[in-house]
């Protein structure tokens, strides 16, 4: 929900983050807890009413965007607060080696709302800029290795990917390690246990 976040090369960050959230979510399975992207939850402040198990990784998606074409590359952002934790540090060599072109691949920062308010939750979080949606060889990247951006995500957190033909299976629940959450500003489902296959607690409304 919300506005559709930056716009260039035919396409909206909002739609291709969600696009990119469905595929990490097929590719890991019962490992992967997916919100619903109905809500906005910045806007809201709904991460500090978020109630899950605190081993959760959250990560937030996000495509940048610049009045200069040329600027490209992905990165991570953290909480300026706290030092980069080993998931951070897997998903920046990730994404700087897919998406190239930033000087930092991990930036501190201590004037984002969801960062604080993760930080208050005592959750480990991170935003995650999948490129530059205004530079067309970043988008072509992301539109074209996809599935190698959702593997390499999954496998930041420990977990492994399932095969190429993931949409036809479902993982076992818990089953890996590294459970994390991939957030795109909306509804979420809470669940008994880190897996689909565990029961609907509740929902963040």
């Amino acid at each position: 929900a919300g506005g559709p976040g930056g716009c260039g090369n035919g396409y909206t960050e909002a739609e291709r983050v969600r696009v990119l959230a469905e595929r990490i979510k097929v590719l890991g399975g019962g490992n992967v807890m997916l919100a619903d992207t109905s809500r906005n939850w910045y806007k809201d402040n709904g991460i500090s009413h978020l109630t899950i198990s605190k081993e959760y990784q959250i990560a937030e998606l996000h495509m940048d965007s610049s009045k200069f074409k040329s600027a490209r590359g992905g990165h991570v952002i953290i909480n300026g607060n706290y030092p980069a934790d080993k998931y951070d540090k897997a998903l920046a060599n990730f994404i700087e080696d897919i998406l190239p072109g930033r000087a930092e691949k991990i930036e501190p920062r201590t004037d984002r709302a969801n960062p604080k308010r993760a930080a208050a939750k005592g959750y480990s979080y991170r935003l995650v800029e999948c490129g530059f949606i205004s530079n067309a060889t970043d988008v072509g990247i992301f539109n074209s290795r996809m599935d190698d951006i959702a593997r390499g995500v999954l496998n930041a957190f420990g977990i492994p990917p399932l095969g190429s033909n993931a949409g036809n299976n479902t993982a076992s629940p818990g089953n890996g390690t590294g459970s994390f959450l991939v957030r795109v500003l909306c509804d979420l489902n809470i669940r008994t246990g880190p897996g689909v296959g565990y029961t609907i607690a509740g929902c963040i409304k």
